[in-house]
């Protein structure tokens, strides 16, 4: 008798949970992450100028060009955040939106020669692995055009931060692998001109100007539910998530104004790495 409850529980009792679920209705819950710069995030500032030197331990990054001689110099620069283990927990299809932070400085070297018409800002997908001790100018690795940001900039002084929106390149990371953002211009029409956009970087002594990457995501979940309801609260809650991913929550900063920070920019003679 014993073992033919047990049957008739083992063969109701899938039918139930699923009768059971299908009464939850389930609700779309978006979660914002914010990525700090830390010891685990790659900057580099790339140039011609030393083109087998690194630039990993440089507190700027951008691009700039400029010409010295009748000759054209370059500056761009790679930038990785590490994702942890949200790729796990998330697909690309999940993210919603991917913003960039990026603080602008102020070098008074190249104020004065720089161009002040807006420019085409590049941002591209880098696609293949680089380690920020070893990786020069003659040896970057390559980046992929799709998906491509061009961001009009023109900064004024005043401005403490810009954002950028680059979820579709986040997307391409999360389904292909995660190498980083390139900074670069690739604008023919901007050749034959001095120009320059400048940023914190990840390794700049000042933490609060560091580069930001808040990515937000799109999730379904089951509401949640105290533990003196008969019904108990079931996986993926909103509850569920925080706990899981509490370690990669941040509520997004406040961003106040930088302390006016004059940094020399490379020039002729001098590293890339200042």
């Amino acid at each position: 008798m014993k073992k033919s409850w047990l049957f008739i529980i083992a063969l109701f009792l899938p039918a139930a949970i699923n009768f059971l679920a299908a009464q939850i209705s389930l609700q779309t819950t978006e979660f914002s992450f914010v990525l700090k710069s830390d010891s685990a995030t790659k900057s580099s500032l790339l140039s011609d100028i030393l083109e087998t030197k690194p630039g990993y331990e440089s507190p700027i990054i951008g691009t700039a060009s400029w010409q010295d001689d009748n000759k054209e110099l370059h500056c761009r620069s790679l930038l990785t955040f590490n994702y942890g283990q949200l790729p796990r927990f998330f697909k690309y299809d999940q993210i919603v939106k991917a913003q960039l932070v990026l603080v602008p400085l102020q070098i008074g070297v190249e104020e004065s020669k720089t161009d002040n018409a807006a420019l085409h800002f590049s941002i591209k997908r880098v696609i293949e692995q680089w380690v920020d001790t070893l990786t020069t100018w003659v040896n970057q690795p390559k980046a992929d055009s799709a998906g491509e940001v061009l961001k009009l900039l023109k900064i004024k002084k005043n401005d403490n931060y810009i954002k950028v929106d680059v979820t579709k390149i986040v997307k391409a990371m999360f389904r292909y692998g995660n190498n980083g953002f390139l900074f670069s211009y690739d604008n023919m029409a901007q050749r034959n001109r001095t120009f320059s956009n400048w940023f914190a970087s990840a390794k700049n002594e000042n933490e609060g100007l560091r580069p930001l990457l808040i990515i937000t995501f799109s999730a379904q979940t089951y509401p949640d539910f105290s533990m003196h309801e008969s019904i108990p609260p079931l996986p993926y809650t909103n509850r569920a998530i925080q706990e899981m991913l509490q370690n990669y929550i941040r509520p997004e900063p406040v961003i106040t104004p930088p302390v006016q920070v004059t940094v020399t920019a490379p020039v002729k003679g001098n590293g890339a790495n200042q």
